[in-house]
């Protein structure tokens, strides 16, 4: 090889070396962004997670409570049955 061609090759090398550079800044920029929006996520997962807990515990304390009042409602429906 030349030494043109060497002084060529290395500056085409360096080129090659800036553009990929450039690109790993943006793709490191663009992860950040990434990872910043799935903190938010998290964040706002956690939450729902909790409020769907909330909502499973006053679901189970209603059909706990329906099922109290399906057992008095069968108790008056025997009771008006006698009474017949």
């Amino acid at each position: 090889m030349t030494d043109d061609e060497l002084k060529t090759l290395v500056a085409n090398l360096a080129v090659a070396q800036d553009r990929t550079d450039a690109q790993l800044a943006r793709t490191d920029a663009q992860l950040a962004k990434t990872d910043a929006q799935l903190a938010k996520t998290d964040a706002q997962l956690a939450k729902t997670i909790a409020q769907q807990a909330k909502t499973d515990d006053k679901l189970a304390k209603t059909i706990a409570q329906l099922a109290k009042t399906d057992d008095k409602l069968a108790k008056t429906i025997d009771q008006l049955a006698k009474t017949d």
